[in-house]
This record gives C-alpha cells, structure tokens and sequence, in this order.
C-alpha cells in the first residue's frame, strides 16, 4: 500500500492545473485553474503532515526547514498567502491588464496632421516619425492583504532574482518545491509509518 498515494495526487492535480493555465482560453478558466492549483499544493502538504501523523516526534523536526522556507522565502510565501486570501476573503489575487497600443516620438516631442485607424490597424498617417509599441494582453499576479499583512507578487525564489514573474512560471517554481518536499518525505519516512495507518 502507497501510504503516500493522495499526496502524490494532489502533485497531479497541481501539474494538470498547471497545464489548464497554459491552455486556459478565457479569465475565467485561468481562474479557476490558479486556484485549483493553490488549493492542490497546500493540500500535498496537509496530507503529508497527516501521513507523517504517528511519527511526529521524527517528522517534524525534519519538516521544519520546509516549514521555514514557506515563512521566509517570497514566492513560497505569497503562494500560501493567495491560497488563504482566496479561501478566507473576497480580494482578487489575479488580474487580466487588456493589452494596447502606445505611439511615441522619438525625443519625446512631434507633431501628427493626421491619423486613421481601422480595426486597430494605422491605415493612414501624416505627421512626424511615431514609433507604435505594441502591448499584448496579458495575466498579472496582484498585490493582496492576509491577516498577517500585505504580499506582493514576488520577485525572488529560494535567493535569487525571478526572471519570469507571471503566474505560469512562479506556479512552476512553487510546484518543485512541492514535490521536492513530497519526494523527500516518502524517502525518509515511508519505511518507518505503521503500514495499518490509515488517518
């Protein structure tokens, strides 16, 4: 019997909540998907802590650089944040920006006599040269409050600078340490559970 079974569970309905993100069609399913996803990891933890129940006097301590790291470490932190802020609260934790369109002038100064614009498209324009930065939409993580405070969208993992911060890639981030913990629980301890453990 695979006495860690639901927890790797929860790490497969994380990782398809991952790919639901990645394919999401509207808001509203990547929505959804986020918080399945924030859901699934805390629960991997909690069925972890619960498999580990009979030798805690052993799991615990052990547990407790895991423990550490989702107190201290920003992207880890904000995750459980959000789970909670969502589960506790009516704040939104992400965001769709609606993409656009800006023109400049080079050096910031420049005249325009005319423009037309069809369907999002300059068809015509008389004036001095524009540069048209383009802007597509995208999904933001937001700022939000916990009881404990206010979490920003991180900007760091585990010490280091994020280079991606959209919520596909810091769910990414957030998913090994997961497994990594799960991983490294069933190692240690799977051997020394009674195997008639069942809470």
């Amino acid at each position: 019997m695979d006495l860690f079974r639901q927890a790797k569970i929860e790490i497969q309905s994380a990782e398809r909540a991952i790919t639901k993100l990645k394919d999401a069609k509207t808001f509203d399913e990547f929505e959804d998907a986020w918080k399945n996803y924030l859901n699934n990891i805390e629960k991997c933890w909690k069925k972890v802590e619960r498999i580990c129940q009979p030798i805690k006097n052993k799991f615990q301590p052990w547990q407790g650089q895991f423990v550490r790291l989702r107190r201290k470490d920003m992207l880890l932190k904000y995750l459980l944040h959000a789970r909670n802020a969502d589960q506790h609260s009516i704040q939104e934790i992400i965001e769709h920006k609606q993409g656009g369109v800006a023109f400049k002038h080079p050096g910031g100064s420049g005249f325009v006599k005319s423009m037309k614009i069809v369907n999002g498209v300059i068809t015509e324009y008389i004036g001095s040269p524009l540069i048209v930065e383009n802007y597509p939409s995208k999904i933001e993580l937001l700022k939000f409050k916990n009881r404990s405070g206010w979490y920003n969208p991180p900007t760091q993992h585990l010490d280091q600078n994020l280079e991606k911060r959209d919520p596909i890639s810091v769910a990414q981030k957030g998913l090994e340490f997961y497994k990594q913990f799960l991983e490294e629980a069933e190692r240690k301890f799977k051997d020394i559970i009674p195997s008639n453990y069942s809470q």
